[in-house]
C-alpha cells in the first residue's frame, strides 16, 4: 500500500471518531435517535469509504 492511499485510508477511518467527537458538545446524557443517526450515518461513510480504497488495485 503506497503512502497517499494509505494516508486516504487513515483519513476516512478516522471520520467516524471525528464525528462523534464534533458532536459530544450537543449531545444530552441519552443522545437522541436523529443524533445516533448522524454518527452511524458517519461510521457507514467511513467505513465504506476504507472498503473502497482497500480493494482498488
Amino acid at each position: 500500500m503506497n503512502l497517499p492511499r494509505f494516508a486516504l485510508f487513515a483519513v476516512l477511518a478516522a471520520m467516524p471518531v471525528l464525528a462523534n467527537a464534533g458532536w459530544m458538545p450537543v449531545m444530552t446524557a441519552v443522545p437522541t435517535l436523529s443524533e445516533l443517526g448522524l454518527i452511524g450515518l458517519a461510521a457507514g461513510v467511513g467505513g465504506f469509504g476504507a472498503w473502497l480504497i482497500s480493494r482498488k488495485k
